[in-house]
């Protein structure tokens, strides 16, 4: 399905992506995220790289 999207020029946003660029960064230590979501699974990423 994301490669016929991508053919006719819509971009997909996988959760599973989403959800691990968000760690990363959140992981890096020098991102503060204003929603509560976003910080809360910064602090999960912060959590299990510990």
């Amino acid at each position: 399905m994301p490669e016929a999207a991508r053919e006719l020029g819509v971009e997909v946003w996988l959760l599973p992506d989403l959800m691990q660029e968000i760690a990363a960064e959140g992981r890096k230590g020098n991102s503060y995220f204003g929603d509560d979501t976003l910080r809360t699974i910064t602090l999960f990423a912060r959590g299990i790289s510990a």
